[in-house]
């Protein structure tokens, strides 16, 4: 009648189920107002204004008219359960079924006797439960694991021991949306080549036990600042990793990451990179020998041995 009268008409999405438990009338305009956006349908002559559903198409007009649209876009925003599940259904603004008024009686129902109203009632009532489910949704689940790891910004060809530099991994879904709250642990390995049969036994050991993993990777010789190994992910899945490497050689490395929770596997790693290290070490003047009056006596030595560290940039050891 909306349609037909004033050539508009609103209509929402609001939750009938939610983690397998249906949900009253009653709450299911509060619940669905917290848990959905971009749920209503403004038409216009037809023309929805918000461009959240499709053109209104007229099916029939009688014995009364039937129009029919698409939802094309709605933002289930929380969950409250998990694993998360609802069932939507389709109301005007107030939230109203459309059938909870009742329904008349069919003439004659006075004069029927008790075996036959019951059998109209319970046509009636499998009818009316027909055009609510109808108007439903199956049941919808929320991805919530993450499935896919990409990197948004790579690490620098070559990286300076020392100096921070910022790494960007972005973590999805199977269908490819962010997952929040997601925690990320980053590791760092050397690439050496390694000549055929010089496998050490016990390596392979812990390979097979723990399989892929930063455990099985980790060198000692090698390290990260640990304050920033472990990040969480934003709401558009997107961790920011603010790296230093702490302590290696001059060489070619490798970033590696894993979800941080027990038993994980490395899921992610980048191309080569190099890691420079800018220390040099020179040693002063030596003298080739030394004498002394009687062998095996402690002597002192009249000449102390002396240093220099210096970096290859000109930079003191404090910077």
């Amino acid at each position: 009648q909306m349609v037909q009268y004033t050539d508009g008409l609103l209509t929402r999405l609001l939750i009938s189920s939610e983690g397998g438990a249906d949900v009253e009338n009653e709450i299911s305009m509060e619940l669905s107002q917290r848990l959905l956006a971009d749920a209503v349908c403004v038409f216009v002559n037809f023309e929805e204004q918000l461009k959240r559903c499709s053109r209104l198409e007229l099916v029939q007009v009688s014995p009364f008219p039937v129009m029919r649209f698409s939802f094309l876009r709605v933002n289930w925003v929380r969950r409250i359960s998990n694993p998360a599940k609802i069932k939507l259904r389709v109301a005007d603004l107030s939230g109203s079924n459309g059938w909870s008024q009742g329904w008349p009686l069919p003439a004659g129902f006075q004069n029927m006797t008790p075996q036959e109203q019951f059998s109209q009632c319970t046509g009636v009532a499998a009818y009316s439960k027909e055009l609510i489910e109808e108007t439903m949704t199956p049941e919808i689940l929320a991805e919530t694991a993450a499935s896919q790891y990409a990197i948004l910004l790579a690490p620098p060809d070559a990286v300076v021991v020392g100096q921070m530099f910022l790494m960007r991994v972005q973590v999805l879904t199977a269908s490819g949306g962010p997952v929040r709250d997601a925690r990320v642990r980053v590791g760092i390995k050397a690439l050496k080549a390694m000549a055929p049969g010089s496998t050490n036994p016990n390596l392979l050991q812990t390979l097979a036990v723990q399989g892929n993993s930063l455990g099985t990777s980790a060198d000692e010789n090698v390290e990260l600042d640990p304050l920033t190994t472990v990040r969480v992910s934003d709401a558009r899945g997107i961790i920011g990793f603010p790296l230093t490497v702490t302590r290696a050689s001059s060489g070619t490395y490798q970033l590696q990451f894993q979800p941080d929770v027990p038993d994980a596997k490395i899921v992610l790693q980048t191309s080569a990179f190099k890691v420079l290290n800018t220390i040099s070490v020179s040693g002063s003047t030596s003298f080739s020998h030394l004498e002394i009056a009687e062998f095996g006596k402690a002597v002192p030595v009249g000449k102390a041995p002396e240093f220099c560290i210096e970096s290859a940039s000109g930079d003191s050891l404090q910077k």
